[in-house]
């Protein structure tokens, strides 16, 4: 990795970010800089944060003005992969990544690679890795479908496809505001979220014993009365160490809702975390994030009305008080987040740390840091660290 000497370049205001731990204890938080560069702020333990200008270190593409930004750490073969929406006039998906032993970080054009659909420019871009190797990114393409670009297991570095996810399931097509949320199951299944046509949260779903790609529609076969998505809601989710299936999302009754499947045919339900924790109310339409911690946290971030940062958490050790909230902004004592639909991300470090990312009003990129063994919450000033 590379970094400079310089306090980082200040992030765009609007800027999408992601966030990821690596198995070497690094950490990676992207976002789009003040420079249209995709950059990468980036520590080693026992080391200073850097700034990395990948654009610049890749001779890449720069980003589409509001592009959507996913990345992964692969731990297979330790690969950093960073996907973007490129600007100009081909509004391609690109891929930065680097790998030990590599030349250094390489620009691919992976829409022209796969021979695949233009995306639509939109937060709704997200990408996974799974057990097996394979890479996907998902995205809107420009005839309103789901679209996966994918590069199977063993195949050459070049060699992607783009599938059609909603011709392939037969699948409402998604909502022209959707955002999206995908992962990989811990039982190779994959998962695919997204708002419907019909203002309903459908899951694309694929798994080994399964015959292809099938549409679930989760709000009319899980969710309540008065659970139906705003359909400007952010979505967040992960699969837990069982196989269950969590996604969140804000609600017409302006609550956060957990959409739970059992692993397999197990039951699923729906529920409202801020009446269940009795939390302060989601700004509408700004973003949401989620993981689940090792030790079987979980944890789910949000903007709340009062403009903080918030985290709706529950664990085995609360589990007599079930979920509560915590106000991050005010326990950090940190600076107020510019909200918006985009600029929160969080992770789970290997130490039990947690990290959440977000762009404050004085226009550095933050960190909303905990470990055990310290004195609660800090606000780390990633910019001015680097």
């Amino acid at each position: 990795m590379e970094g400079n000497d310089m306090t980082a370049v200040k992030p765009e205001t609007g800027s999408s970010l992601t966030g990821y731990w690596g198995s070497d204890n690094s950490q990676h938080v992207n976002f789009t800089g003040l420079d249209g560069h995709v950059h990468e702020l980036y520590i080693l333990p026992g080391a200073n944060w850097v700034d990395n200008d990948l654009t610049e270190l890749a001779l890449a593409q720069s980003p589409a003005l509001q592009s959507g930004l996913s990345g992964y750490w692969q731990s297979d073969d330790d690969s950093v992969h960073v996907f973007y929406n490129g600007a100009g006039t081909d509004n391609h998906v690109y891929q930065l990544r680097i790998f030990p032993g590599g030349p250094g970080w390489i620009w691919e054009d992976l829409t022209s690679l796969a021979d695949g659909i233009v995306p639509e420019v939109s937060r709704a871009l997200n990408g996974y890795w799974g057990t097996d190797n394979s890479q996907h990114v998902n995205y809107i393409g420009s005839g309103d479908h789901v679209h996966e670009l994918y590069r199977a297991s063993g195949a050459s570095p070049t060699d992607w496809t783009d599938n059609d996810l909603t011709a392939l399931a037969s699948a409402v097509p998604p909502h022209s505001n959707t955002a999206l949320v995908s992962y990989w199951g811990s039982d190779s299944s994959q998962h695919v979220f997204f708002i419907g046509i019909d203002d309903h949260v459908h899951e694309l779903y694929i798994a080994p014993a399964t015959n292809g790609w099938s549409d679930n529609d989760l709000t009319a076969r899980l969710a309540g009365d008065g659970a139906t998505p705003n359909v400007n809601t952010a979505l967040a989710g992960f699969v837990d160490d069982e196989g269950g299936r969590h996604l969140f999302y804000v609600a017409t009754d302006g609550e956060i809702h957990e959409l739970y499947s059992g692993a397999g045919a197990a039951p699923g339900f729906d529920h409202s975390l801020t009446n269940a924790a009795h939390a302060l109310a989601p700004n509408v339409g700004t973003a949401l994030d989620s993981y689940q911690g090792t030790d079987n946290s979980r944890h789910i971030n949000f903007f709340g009305v009062d403009g903080h940062v918030h985290e709706i958490y529950g664990s085995p050790q609360n589990a007599g008080s079930g979920y509560v909230d915590n106000d991050l902004t005010k326990m950090a004592n940190a600076v107020d987040p510019v909200v918006g639909d985009r600029a929160l991300h969080g992770y789970w470090g290997n130490d039990s740390s947690q990290h959440v990312n977000f762009i404050g009003t004085d226009g550095d990129l933050h960190e909303l840091y905990i470990a055990p063994g310290t004195n609660g919450w800090v606000d780390n000033n990633l910019t001015q660290l680097a």
